[in-house]
């Protein structure tokens, strides 16, 4: 997913000009915007008295222990995405899908909307998009000669795909701007072209398309839709003096998707398979407007349009689409060959609505790396011109597959994550039932585990003498959400809590199993200050990703972790399980081996605001599978 080049090499920007969050504004930061500028700092080392332990990175997958570990957790995700199974080998799924495809003349054979009493047919000439996502993530055109299609394109997500016959009725294959040799084959960004068409039914619905016909499958790696694409090669047959069947060598189409993943006939008029089938049959009279050349997602000119040219022809279908034979081809004869990483940036921006100027503009920072500037562009647009997006696609195109290590001892990452996992070990923080730190009480978290039938509360005491002066109050304490729980520390002062947990309404101790603690977004303000800390001791584990911004001090038992990077609140994360690689490389997580332990939060320099801590009952960072 991500390539394997250094930051360093990528950027070579200044660290001062990095975006960074004001020492005595933290209200403020929260409502402060990100810069494409807040990449990664420098690369994390592990200090151990005076000796200095570098990153070593795996060439194998990091999720590969952890699927051997985890197939129930595997199981249920998959579970939740619907029990429907459809793609080329069954591999997606989805709570729902609906079909679209053309057969033939052609003849639509299925609609979104549902399928035709009876066949309608698309007797026109020119180019059609056939269908498009929802979220802009993928669309499909059509070019067809008057009576048979000749051409399809599908933009993937970052990749396109283009089929086609050419002039001698031979059909090719075309992938990101290159002719695919052969099939089967695997392309950048998830997509692989199948050796055969796999599902798709000729116009009588009940009849699969025959084996040996030419075709391909590909399924859109995010599984939102499958495409699949047969040539009929069926043998010339004669009703009276005509000839039927379809020798002309046509392309035919079949498209599946989720049903709540594709665009509607309220919100796109373009794409064929949102209208309703009628009788009598449109013929040439189909509302849904052709795609403007410049919105074309064909790369290869003229050839979209050479089985028209060739043995497909120009048939007009009783003079039905003569209105529209000559656009078309005065269409085609202008055609140009197109640049495929433009056309599939201008696809993903036109989808999402934005202009690809303000694309560009978004991401100048990369403008004189021109594949990362590339990239940038696609991810903003693919976003919805979100900003953090754009800096995590930058940051990901630096990094060689970061996954968790563990920071001290000989711990398997993959097995406490796995282990969490199975025990359910994950805190519900949002039922905050006393709040009263700064007057020398509690902050107690009511029903947070239920493990063994047993419900246990987590209570939060201070060590020592606490002082809640200024800005600093009970306010500070408690819950983000059902994830995330909450600490303020003062600027400029450490303060060490212990972590209890007890049985539901009692102090009476309780050891969970298998918890692992994070502490979230550990990030600072502007030239250095304010840097946050987080040291706990004892005999648990300590893991990070291996791309952390954490620098991290071992001392005996104890592990801390101190920012390096200043952040915003618009870099905050709200979910611990849908964190970005940015997020992750600011989170540690601690291994709970009691029924308590004592973590010190610091915060250095002064300011006149309190920082404030995000933590979580979560492995999150110890697991690779999100």
């Amino acid at each position: 997913m991500v390539k394997a080049r250094a930051i360093a090499c990528l950027l070579a920007i200044p660290h001062c000009i990095t975006s960074q969050q004001p020492d005595d504004d933290f209200a403020g930061a929260l409502d402060a915007g990100i810069s494409l500028l807040q990449l990664r700092a420098a690369p994390m080392s592990v200090s151990n008295s005076s000796v200095l332990i570098g990153k070593v990175k795996s060439r194998d997958d990091p999720s590969a222990a952890e699927r051997a570990q985890c197939p129930h957790e595997i199981e249920v995700e998959e579970a939740a995405q619907g029990d429907k199974r459809f793609g080329c080998a069954g591999g997606m799924r989805a709570i729902d899908t609906v079909k679209c495809s053309i057969w033939g003349e052609p003849h639509i054979t299925n609609l979104w909307t549902g399928q035709p009493r009876g066949i309608d047919v698309l007797y026109k000439s020119g180019l059609f998009r056939m269908a498009a996502a929802e979220d802009g993530s993928w669309e499909v055109q059509l070019f067809n000669c008057g009576v048979f299609a000749s051409a399809v394109a599908a933009r993937f997500g970052k990749s396109l795909i283009e089929v086609f016959v050419d002039q001698n009725g031979r059909l090719r294959y075309w992938l990101n701007g290159a002719e695919v040799p052969s099939l089967p084959h695997e392309g950048a960004h998830g997509v692989w072209l199948d050796s055969t068409h796999r599902s798709i039914h000729t116009e009588y619905h009940n009849v699969r398309a025959a084996a040996h016909f030419p075709g391909t499958c590909a399924d859109h790696p995010n599984g939102q839709i499958n495409i699949d694409i047969a040539q009929d090669m069926s043998p010339v047959r004669r009703w009276g003096n005509r000839n039927v069947g379809n020798s002309a060598l046509n392309l035919n189409v079949k498209l599946e998707a989720a049903r709540d993943s594709v665009t509607t006939s309220a919100n796109d008029r373009y794409s064929i398979c949102n209208v309703v089938a009628r009788r009598p049959w449109r013929w040439a009279n189909w509302e849904t407007p052709m795609v403007e050349p410049e919105n074309s997602i064909f790369t290869i000119g003229m050839q979209m349009c050479a089985g028209c040219n060739g043995p497909i022809g120009w048939a007009n279908g009783r003079r039905e689409n003569a209105g529209s034979e000559g656009a078309a081809r005065q269409m085609c004869s202008a055609a140009p060959e197109k640049n495929a990483d433009q056309v599939t940036l201008e696809s993903i921006c036109r989808g999402m609505n934005i202009a690809v100027p303000d694309a560009a503009n978004a991401c100048a920072v990369l403008q004189d790396r021109p594949q990362f500037f590339q990239d940038c562009q696609f991810d903003y647009c693919a976003s919805g011109g979100q900003q953090m997006p754009v800096a995590e696609a930058v940051g990901e195109e630096a990094l060689e597959n970061p996954q968790p290590q563990c920071l001290n001892g000989d711990c398997d990452p993959a097995s406490k994550c796995c282990n969490a996992l199975r025990d359910q070990a994950t805190l519900t923080l949002d039922n905050v039932v006393q709040n009263d730190l700064c007057s020398g009480g509690e902050l107690r978290y009511g029903s947070a585990l239920t493990q063994n039938g047993q419900t246990i509360d987590l209570v939060v005491t201070p060590v020592g003498d606490m002082t809640c002066t200024g800005k600093l109050n009970d306010s500070k304490f408690g819950s983000k959400n059902a994830q995330i729980g909450t600490m303020g520390v003062k600027a400029g002062t450490e303060q060490a809590y212990k972590f209890s947990f007890v049985a539901h309404g009692t102090n009476n101790a309780v050891t969970p199993s298998n918890l692992m603690m994070s502490f979230l977004d550990l990030d600072q303000g502007k030239k250095g200050k304010q840097r946050e800390s987080v040291e706990v001791c004892g005999n648990g584990a300590a893991i990070t990703t291996d791309d952390t911004e954490l620098d991290v001090a071992i001392n005996g038992d104890c592990v801390k972790v101190t920012s390096t990077t200043a952040g915003t609140g618009a870099d905050n994360p709200d979910n611990v399980e849908g964190m970005s690689q940015m997020q992750r490389a600011r989170v540690a997580a601690f291994e709970v081996t009691g029924s308590s332990f004592t973590a010190t939060l610091g915060v250095s320099k002064k300011g006149h605001n309190p920082r404030r801590f995000n933590f979580a009952g979560h492995p999150s960072v110890a697991c690779v599978l999100k």
